[in-house]
């Protein structure tokens, strides 16, 4: 009988360490999903530059068909975050008011996408379409990203796709610099110019 402890302890053990790892990983999955997401923020005013609080905000994927809804506040602002990147549509609509549609734009990963909607006072069923006023600069923040699809990468001049190549072309690198795989890793610097 003294040997049942030691399996109960060993079984316990097991299932706490079990239990943690599961823990861990629940905690992990929201943080890795940050990553790859945008925010589209903007303000609807009417033709004289006065907000229009509580307008109805539709959000189009058009990648995916999603439409997320949002609302202006008092101020006739609006945010919406997590998008993630991809082709996107944004229409507003408010009662006495015409409906107003943007261009397609593209929300890069990390970027927030500054949108104006202006709505013209509704005659019997009017809409209008908004051209131009989509700023993909993103002004609230220092940080910058590129994102790249599949067939841009392809489409490098990279020699073997080594990854250090990619560091030349992003818009944050100010001027060619020559890396080597170890320079990554620690074990070596640079190459100098």
């Amino acid at each position: 009988m003294a040997g049942v402890p030691v399996k109960m302890n060993v079984l316990t053990s097991r299932c706490l360490v079990a239990v943690l790892a599961l823990i861990c990983l629940l905690f992990t999955l929201p943080a890795s999903a940050q990553f790859d997401t945008g925010a589209i923020s903007g303000l609807v005013t009417d033709a004289t530059g006065a907000v229009i609080p509580h307008s109805s905000i539709t959000i189009t994927n058009m990648g995916t068909g999603i439409q997320t809804a949002a609302s202006t506040d008092d101020a006739g602002s609006f945010a919406a975050s997590g998008l993630p990147f991809g082709h996107y549509v944004v229409s507003a609509s408010a009662a006495n008011f015409g409906k107003a549609t943007t261009q397609p734009f593209v929300l890069n990963v990390g970027a927030t996408v500054r949108v104006n909607l202006v709505l013209a006072v509704a005659a019997a069923n009017e809409s209008v379409e908004v051209t131009g006023t989509t700023t993909t600069v993103d002004t609230s923040s220092s940080a910058s990203g590129t994102t790249l699809d599949s067939a841009q990468v392809s489409n490098l001049p990279v020699n073997g796709r080594d990854v250090s190549e990619f560091l030349e072309i992003s818009p944050a690198q100010s001027a060619p610099r020559r890396f080597s795989r170890a320079a990554l890793t620690g074990s070596i610097t640079s190459l100098p110019d």
